[in-house]
This record gives C-alpha cells, sequence and structure tokens, in this order.
C-alpha cells in the first residue's frame, strides 16, 4: 500500500548549529525489538491471524493468482498448530532475510493492489511466541526455517532443511499455538474472516460459522446487516481495506456524519446511529491506518476520503430501503423490513416519522409494525358489530404442551407468526394449532380469522393493503386424526414422522445446530451390509443405546474430537434393530471400539500413550497438601545449601513439575472427556495401559515416607505462618 503523501516543510538551520541524525545503538536493539514485539499489538492472537493471512494475499496478487484462495489452518487440541499458506512465488534465502530479519522492511510501498506496507507484519508472531516456522516452496524446492528469539532478545532465523517437493509455489507460516488459546484463536479467525473479501480456504471450522449472510439493504460501497435487540448476529460498524476490517469510529466522525445527513434529509432530522451492523468499504490507501493495524488514523487525509463515502451513501440509503420496501411481496413483509431497518437506524421520532412518510407499499404506510382491525372506528361500525374475529394462539406457559389464546384486532408483521382462515367451522382447531406451535414448531404464534361477514372483512382487507394476500386455511392444517383400536375406545394418537418408520440411519456430522428433537441429527439410509463399510451404534428413541446421553450433540463431540486428529470421518450408521453378526462384519466397528482404537493409535503415533496413561493416574490420585507445602518450601528456599544439594528434593521437585505439567495439557483433558462421556474409559486401559509403566505418585510418596515428619506438619507450616527460623527448622529433616 502506497504511503499517504505528507506536507513537506523545510528547516532553516543555523550554520552554527551542528546535525546529528536519529539511530539506534547495538545495545539498544533488544530494548527496540521488545516494545514491537510485546507492545505493538493490544490483541496479540488476532494481530497474529490478520498480519500472516494479509500477507498471504499480497503474495498471491504479486504472482498474478488473485483468483486463487489461500488456505487457513485452525488448530485443535491434536494439532495445535495456526497455519497460513500462500500460493505465491516463494521466496529464497536472501529473501527470507531480507522480509522476516529486518523491521521495517517491506517491497508494498509502491502500489495499492498490496495491503502491507510497514515491514511489521511479517513479524508478529513474535508478538504471541517465542519462535514459528517459515516454510518456502520454490521451484520444486521446500525450504524449512525457524524464527526464535535467542538469549540477545534480538531474535534469529535458521535454515533447518531442505528437501525435493512437488507441492506449488509459495510460502506456509506454521505457529505454534498454547493448548490453553486454541479456542481463542478459533474464535479469532471466525471473528476476522467474516468482513473477508478475497478468497479462502479456512480448515478447521464450519463454514456457516464464518458468513454474515445477506445484508439487509446495500449500496455502492456499503453494506448494513439487521438485526434484532441483544442478538449475537450484531456487530461494531467497521471500515474494510483490503480486506482488513477497522473499527469504524463514529462518535469521531460525529460532527461530519451529522452535517451530511442534514444537507441530504433535513435540518430538523436526525443522523441514523452508524455504530453497529454497518460495513463500509474504501480502497487500498484511501485511509491510513495504525502502525499496529488495529485502528484508523482519522488524520485530515482520512476524513476527507470517508466523508466523501458518507456522501454517497445518505444519497443511497433512503432510496435503497425505499426500494427494498416497494418489492416486498407483501405488506406483512413490508412492514417487517422497514421495522429491520429503519426501526434499529434511527432512534430521534422527528426523523423516524419523516423517513415514514418517505417510504411505503404501494401507498400503504408501513411505519407501524401490525395491521390494526378497530372496525367500530375504521368501518363506522355499531360497537360489538365485529366483520371477523381474531384468536391470537400461544404456547401455554406451564407445560409448553397446550395452547392458549387471547382476543385481539391486529395482525402482526412477525414471521414467526401465522395467518389462518378458519373455513372449516373450528373443526380440530385446537388440536391444528398445537400440532403447529407445539409438535412442529414451524411458528410461535398462530392467528385465526374466523369471518362473519365476508363482505365487509374483503372491504377492509383492501383498505389495508391485504387485497391479493393469501391466507391459509385451516382445513389446509395437516392434523392426526381419531382411530380407534381393536378392543378399546376411541384414541387419539399423533401421526408419526416417516423418518420414525425407518430402521437404520446415518449421523449428519455438518448438522451445527443444537435441536431439541434428537431425531434431527440422524438422516435416513439404506444400509448394504455386506458392501458398506463404516461405524455402528444401536439406538433406542434415537439415542445410544448402550450409553444414553442427555444430549446427542455429545456423541458429535466425541466424534469430532477423534477426527479432528486429521483421519477422514467414516459413516457413522445408527440401527433401531442391529443386522445380523454385524459386530463379526470386519467392514464394521462398534462406536466405543472406533473410538478406543482411533485415540489410542494417534496418541501412539504421536509418542504421546505414556503421558496420557501418567495423565489418568493424575485423575485418581491428589498430591497431598504436605507435598504441595514442601514444594512450594523448597520453592522459597531453593538457593539453601539444603535443597541444591540434596538429590532427593531435585528429584521430588522434578516428579512434582512432571505431574503439574501432565495435568494441564489440554488434548489430555478432552481425550479424557470423550472417554468418560462415552463411558469407555475401562476399554481404553484394558487395551493400552501397561503393566511396566511405574505410577507417577509412587516417587512422591517414597519421598514422603522416607521423610515421615513431612506428614506432622500442616499446610500452614508452608504458606501463611513460615517464617526464616520456620523453614531452617523443616528443612533440618533432610539433613
Amino acid at each position: 500500500m502506497q504511503i499517504a503523501s505528507k506536507n513537506e516543510n523545510s528547516v532553516m538551520l543555523s550554520d552554527n548549529f551542528k546535525s546529528v541524525s536519529f539511530g539506534i545503538k547495538q545495545d539498544g536493539l533488544a530494548h527496540i525489538f521488545g516494545v514491537l514485539r510485546n507492545q505493538l499489538y493490544s490483541d496479540k492472537i488476532l494481530a497474529v491471524v490478520r498480519e500472516y493471512s494479509a500477507n498471504a494475499v499480497d503474495a498471491n496478487v504479486e504472482a498474478g493468482k488473485e483468483d486463487q484462495a489461500i488456505v487457513v489452518t485452525a488448530p485443535n487440541p491434536f494439532d495445535p498448530t495456526f497455519r497460513v499458506r500462500d500460493f505465491g512465488n516463494g521466496l529464497n534465502e536472501e529473501e527470507i532475510r531480507d522480509i522476516y530479519a529486518n523491521y521495517g522492511e517491506s517491497t508494498k510501498r509502491k502500489s495499492n493492489k498490496l495491503i502491507g506496507q510497514l515491514g511489521l507484519g511479517s513479524k508478529s508472531a513474535f508478538a504471541y511466541g517465542d519462535n514459528f516456522v517459515i516454510n518456502s516452496y520454490i521451484n520444486g524446492k521446500k525450504l524449512i526455517y525457524n524464527a526464535y528469539i535467542d538469549p540477545s532478545q534480538i531474535g534469529m532465523i535458521a535454515k533447518m532443511n531442505e528437501e525435493e517437493t512437488s507441492e506449488p509455489n509459495g510460502v506456509e507460516i506454521c505457529i505454534p499455538v498454547k493448548s490453553a488459546d486454541i479456542y481463542a484463536f478459533t474464535e479469532k479467525i471466525k471473528g476476522f474472516f467474516k468482513f473477508w473479501s478475497s478468497k479462502v480456504e479456512v480448515r478447521g471450522i464450519d463454514v456457516s460459522e464464518i458468513s454474515l449472510g445477506n445484508a439487509a439493504i446495500e449500496g455502492t460501497n456499503w453494506k448494513y446487516f439487521s438485526h434484532k435487540q441483544y442478538s449475537a448476529t450484531s456487530f461494531s460498524s467497521v471500515v474494510i481495506m483490503g480486506n482488513v476490517a477497522y473499527p469504524f469510529n463514529s462518535s469521531i466522525m460525529s460532527q461530519e456524519i451529522n452535517n451530511l445527513f442534514s444537507e441530504k434529509v433535513g435540518k430538523d432530522c436526525y443522523a441514523p446511529s452508524l455504530a453497529y451492523n454497518f460495513i463500509f468499504y474504501v480502497d487500498i490507501g484511501t485511509v491510513e491506518v495504525s502502525a499496529s493495524r488495529e485502528d484508523l488514523q482519522y488524520t485530515d487525509f482520512t476524513k476527507k476520503n470517508l466523508v466523501q463515502l458518507l456522501d454517497g451513501f445518505f444519497s443511497e440509503l433512503v432510496e435503497k430501503i425505499n426500494g427494498k420496501i416497494e418489492n416486498a411481496a407483501n405488506i406483512f413483509e413490508a412492514k417487517r423490513l422497514f421495522q429491520e431497518t429503519f426501526c434499529n437506524l434511527f432512534t430521534q421520532s422527528n426523523t423516524f416519522n419523516f423517513l415514514g412518510k418517505k417510504c411505503n407499499w404501494k401507498g400503504f404506510d408501513v411505519s407501524e409494525a401490525d395491521v390494526n382491525f378497530h372496525f367500530s372506528q375504521d368501518e363506522n361500525l355499531p360497537d360489538g358489530y365485529e366483520p371477523a374475529v381474531i384468536k391470537h394462539y400461544f404456547a401455554g406457559r406451564r407445560s409448553g404442551k397446550s395452547v392458549n389464546f387471547h382476543l385481539q384486532n391486529s395482525l402482526p408483521s412477525n414471521e414467526n407468526c401465522l395467518n389462518i382462515i378458519d373455513d372449516c367451522n373450528s373443526k380440530f382447531l385446537k388440536r391444528r394449532v398445537t400440532e403447529i406451535i407445539v409438535n412442529k414448531k414451524s411458528h410461535k404464534f398462530v392467528n385465526i380469522i374466523t369471518v362473519r361477514d365476508q363482505e365487509l372483512w374483503q372491504r377492509a382487507s383492501t383498505k389495508r393493503g391485504l387485497d391479493g394476500y393469501t391466507f391459509k386455511n385451516l382445513s389446509e392444517i395437516e392434523v392426526p386424526l381419531p382411530v380407534k383400536f381393536a378392543g378399546s375406545n376411541l384414541k387419539t394418537v399423533s401421526v408419526k414422522s416417516k423418518k420414525h418408520l425407518k430402521r437404520s440411519f446415518a449421523l449428519d456430522l455438518d448438522n451445527t445446530i443444537q435441536h431439541n428433537t434428537k431425531s434431527n441429527y440422524w438422516n435416513p439410509v439404506v444400509v448394504d451390509v455386506k458392501n458398506d463399510s463404516g461405524v455402528w451404534m444401536e439406538l433406542h428413541r434415537f439415542e445410544y443405546a448402550k450409553e444414553p446421553m442427555d444430549n446427542e450433540m455429545l456423541i458429535k463431540r466425541i466424534i469430532l474430537i477423534c477426527c479432528s486428529v486429521g483421519i477422514s470421518a467414516p459413516t457413522f450408521f445408527g440401527f433401531k434393530k442391529l443386522p445380523n453378526k454385524i459386530d463379526s462384519n470386519p467392514n464394521f466397528i462398534e462406536l466405543k471400539d472406533w473410538v478406543v482404537s482411533t485415540i489410542g493409535n494417534h496418541l501412539k503415533a504421536k509418542g504421546q500413550l505414556n503421558d496420557f496413561i501418567d495423565y489418568l493416574s493424575t485423575r485418581k490420585n491428589e498430591v497431598s497438601a504436605c507435598q504441595k507445602g514442601a514444594v512450594t518450601l523448597f520453592h522459597r528456599e531453593k538457593d539453601s545449601e539444603t535443597v541444591a544439594n540434596s538429590q532427593d528434593i531435585q528429584d521430588f521437585i522434578k516428579e512434582y513439575k512432571k505431574i503439574m505439567h501432565i495435568k494441564k495439557q489440554r488434548v489430555f483433558i478432552d481425550t479424557y472427556d470423550a472417554l468418560c462421556h462415552l463411558r469407555c474409559l475401562d476399554l481404553f486401559l484394558l487395551g493400552y495401559s501397561s503393566n511396566t509403566q511405574v505410577n507417577l505418585f509412587d516417587n512422591l510418596n517414597k519421598f514422603c515416607d522416607k521423610y515421615p515428619l513431612l506428614s506432622l506438619f500442616d499446610s500452614s507450616y508452608f504458606d501463611w505462618s513460615s517464617t526464616p527460623e520456620t523453614d531452617k527448622t523443616i528443612l533440618s529433616i533432610f539433613n
């Protein structure tokens, strides 16, 4: 990105004044680099995601591959590494050294096609950790470099390996992620790429969690996403330049916004709130950004260009909203659109009323959310005479399995409300409404309209913009019919979904929505036991028959944890009635056996099996209070002769640290939870535990057995009551 031109002022100097250039001494480099690494970015994880993704796009652009998607891989418990891969020209050794080893070095200041310019982003990984790996693919070779902070605190880049490869040219950045930060990385990736406009392939995250969806209205360089109050879809407005979303501070621009809106609409009208759910797009180089690239710099240059953008925005706003309302299919949709746009944008009543007159649907007012039917007032009818009666049905507040109603004189535009004309003399009325609200949950509310005077109702509907609107008829609602069983009285049974009549199903792993109905997670399939293969489980009421769970999402979570190790997910079959001899079929494996073997084999391949067995022992055993206190004492007196020279104490501290380290491993915690939820921990231990492995706590217990006086000390001696004399007394037992 080209740097905005600055005003050039010349300074006259006296002939007697000696000029001195600014610089950095060698012994100050570590401090300066430390400031750039640790104090430049306030959100270090987001900085890593943003800078390397932007650099990857720049690399593709430089190579003429603007349409090539970059690849971003989210970290997971089994591979805690954040990766960004571009498909540019790759970097040779000299370019690696120039770009990654020199702060302020940038090749992107002469073009507004490229996002970068500061020469700082390529080192942003050091803001998060102490090292990262650079894989450069160039002309059939893979060059591997490790960038790390050396003891001088300045930083080094070392070439680790060079090998032949068939991979296309480009660069891959690999950043180790702490276990505790895996979730944070995932959330930052989701939030950042919601505003991304270039092509990107995000691996390890469901694509639906990244999409913002469709904008409510949009213009030349802007979009607005409507939202409901307290909705999770709401976001602070942003200015997007070169894929990167910068927060739009409407408070700083408030004066310019109000002046522009007054010119476009009227002096007595207040400007809309632009603080939330707006996206403004600008060309690269149009606005200036901070060195951290976390915020805009609201310089005169930036404000001038933002004012030009907002000028076009206000010229289009009312026109775009009105155009969308005019194209609505009916009065209900038009009212809903008006509420979703203007009601969220304008809080001042005078502005709202003014714009309400500007927007209409075929000449009908859309500023009110409901279509009102005050017959006695509007149609000059006598009190008590109603051409139609409207009953508003809703779920019962106590059990939620029944419906209640009250009379009302309006039809809301809410899309969760279904309007129905009673054309069958209320036959099975309550049963039909219950089917909609309680059983199918297709709508939260139902309005039943009983027409008493068809001519007057038609006239009233036309007057309110409902002429041509098609109401659903009550007779069209399917309802469970009463059936008679042999030897019993007449009973009402609910009609089962066709899915309940099937016997074999496949688990839908792509469905990320949490359902109240467990059958929604399963799709009916036909299984050829001889030729198909996969993982099977027996189902009872669409629950895992061996281990019923309160939430079917738990099974999906366990499966996704196992699949996150990089294996391809098999098909997961559920059977209400098991096919003959499926348990001995080599093409199929039972769910528990699959989970155990998948986890066990992965831990073996990673060399982590023994550590996981040790982790299990930390779940069964606890470090005693006197052992914790002893470690506190030894740490406090680490420079004393007793602690420094005692091999027993050093071994004890080493074992304690190993236990504490293993207990905090996120990958072990997730694996343990998966095995416990499925209740197959004992099955895992039966197949993978070793009788020769030493229990981690044995050495701690042996230490306490060797020094039995330790057990006599209360933990307060080690902590709150500690004094130099007390410490010296306790240490004397180890001499």
